[in-house]
């Protein structure tokens, strides 16, 4: 059982190298060694190649600020594409450039959806709806009371009418 533990923790570490190199960034190699010399060198010499691709890589990202940290590159190469970002995204929702994005266009539909309220308010509040004109100023073919001759039912409007 003892003998079993060296192998198993071998195989371990060997299939993180492994999984590690394969999911890194080509410009970002240790040692400005390519990607498949890594991996064939991981595979060709199990231990040796596991362990030396991870302490150049953990070395490499400590000098370049932590993984995914600023200037990445590693060894005296400059960041391609100026100042490098995190590669790990925002860290907080009012840092995301999307969310920010999606909350004023959120913000906008209400202020629009609000407008509209109030014009709709004000249009009822003056006895229109929908952009049409009140009920007093249709035209009709009836002239209605007090209009051209027409007798009112109400006594005070015809004084001299009998009731």
């Amino acid at each position: 059982m003892t003998r079993l533990v060296p192998l198993v923790v071998a195989v371990g570490v060997i299939a993180f190298a492994l999984i590690d190199c394969a999911r890194s960034d080509a410009e970002k190699m240790p040692a400005r060694i390519p990607k498949g010399i890594w991996i064939v060198l991981i595979l060709v010499l199990p231990v040796v190649g596991a362990v030396g691709w991870l302490l150049l890589s953990r070395m490499q990202a400590g000098r370049a600020g932590g993984p995914g940290g600023p200037g990445g590159s590693g060894g005296s190469r400059p960041p391609r594409g100026g100042p490098s970002r995190p590669s790990r995204g925002p860290v907080a929702p009012d840092d995301d450039p999307e969310f920010l994005a999606r909350l004023e266009a959120d913000r906008r539909r209400r202020e629009r959806e609000r407008r509209q309220r109030e014009r709709d308010a004000e249009r009822e509040g003056r006895g229109t709806t929908n952009g049409s004109t009140p009920d007093d100023e249709r035209p009709t073919d009836d002239p209605g009371p007090g209009a051209g001759g027409g007798v009112s039912a109400d006594p005070h409007e015809n004084p001299g009418s009998p009731a």
